[in-house]
């Protein structure tokens, strides 16, 4: 996982899951970015992974079968330690995207 002063952090709770470069604009008021996966607890990654596959689909994200706690919490800390809160990240983690609000 690349770390320096130009890197953002995702994070959930207070667990750092990877970094984020080359953050663009995708629709306002979506950004985008390159992710760089770091260590994520396999329950984290399912959580994921579930997101990224139903928000493929035609209805989107319509059923959340894990606990509350998973959906809340996900934040992005910027290099000068700003942090904002986001809605769970939508992560491609073959091509190393990453997309939130």
């Amino acid at each position: 996982m690349p770390m320096g002063k130009d890197f953002f952090r995702l994070y959930w709770k207070d667990q750092c899951l990877g970094t984020i470069s080359e953050i663009e604009w995708a629709d306002f008021p979506w950004a985008q970015g390159r992710f760089h996966a770091g260590d994520m607890s396999g329950e984290v990654r399912e959580v994921l992974d579930y997101i990224t596959t139903q928000s493929a689909t035609e209805d989107g994200l319509i059923d959340w079968p894990f606990a509350e706690e998973l959906g809340e919490q996900w934040k992005i800390v910027a290099p000068d330690g700003m942090t904002k809160e986001i809605a769970p990240p939508i992560i491609d983690f073959e091509e190393g995207s990453i997309t939130w609000r």
